[in-house]
């Protein structure tokens, strides 16, 4: 299936996949080929990309829309960042200058990004 991760920014990713696995709000979302027409609201989390039986890749998104659609994923989120590239000791740091801050919803944003990578379950 085709799948792309688009941003206001850019096109983040687009390949083909075997097999994705998406964060909708009620839970977390397998995608096959030939699965149903879907569209979706998704919650912050981590989007996990399969080819020949692997993870090619693992990105991190905010919220956003996820639509399959034809053997075609989309998913529109305002950020992603691929989970390899995402520097651990630069986001500790950004939860102590939110929390001295005192910048609750900051807070809340990077300690659910920190929990999603620390806390994956597709390997």
């Amino acid at each position: 299936m085709l799948t792309d991760i688009i941003t206001p920014k850019s096109i983040v990713f687009s390949d083909d996949l075997d097999f994705l696995i998406v964060p909708g709000t009620e839970g977390d979302i397998g995608v096959l080929d030939n699965h149903s027409h879907l569209i979706t609201s998704i919650r912050p989390g981590l989007v996990y990309g399969y080819k020949n039986e692997k993870i090619l890749k693992r990105y991190y998104l905010n919220e956003g829309i996820f639509e399959f659609s034809n053997n075609s994923a989309t998913l529109l989120t305002e950020f992603a960042e691929e989970v390899e590239k995402i520097d651990h000791n630069e986001l500790n740091k950004q939860i102590s200058e939110a929390q001295k801050n005192n910048d609750q919803h900051k807070l809340i944003e990077l300690k659910t990004k920190k929990d999603s990578i620390e806390n994956q379950f597709y390997f």
